[in-house]
């Protein structure tokens, strides 16, 4: 299979400086809570351009199901225990299409834990996929592209390419 890129390596890491910037301002210091596995990438890359004090905590959410409909959600894991106080929150995922994942994951962290602020950031936004009933705004963005099925840098092709330095589309 021919590769095609969409965005290369170096927008994906100017981006992420930009948004770096946004969130140096923007907080005093903050934990990004990483989605396993797509969002480690786009988590550990940002993180090295955020010059405020920030920890990384991690959390492992399937969504189950056909490609077109809701499926089910399941959050199998969370390295921070209930009830704790997590300060300035910032969910990283890698993609953002149907915006169940995302809408679960803000619900669970709003019901079973404290926060000074809770925001979103996502490397890719593909709108056109997202379910009318989610009604969530992601804060920090890198990228809005089309309904194509995208891999590489965290997002997986049949579970492998994420190790990819670029985003590709089939």
């Amino acid at each position: 299979m021919d590769k095609k890129i969409l965005i290369k390596q170096e927008q994906i890491q100017q981006r992420l400086k930009e948004i770096a910037e946004e969130i140096n301002k923007n907080y005093s210091e903050v934990t990004l809570l990483v989605t396993l596995t797509g969002g480690v990438y786009t988590a550990i890359d940002l993180s090295k351009y955020i010059t405020i004090p920030c920890k990384l905590e991690f959390v492992k959410i399937s969504s189950y199901g056909h490609e077109q409909e809701a499926g089910i959600i399941e959050l199998k894991w969370i390295s921070v225990n209930k009830g704790r106080h997590l300060g300035n929150v910032i969910i990283v995922d890698d993609v953002f299409d149907t915006g169940n994942t995302m809408t679960y994951l803000t619900k669970y962290i709003k019901n079973n834990y404290t926060y000074d602020k809770l925001d979103t950031m996502v490397l890719l936004d593909k709108p056109a996929r997202r379910n009318p009933e989610v009604d969530l705004t992601i804060n920090y963005v890198g990228f809005v592209i089309n309904d194509e099925f995208v891999y590489g840098y965290g997002l997986d092709l049949k579970e492998f390419d994420r190790n990819l330095t670029d985003v590709y589309y089939v």
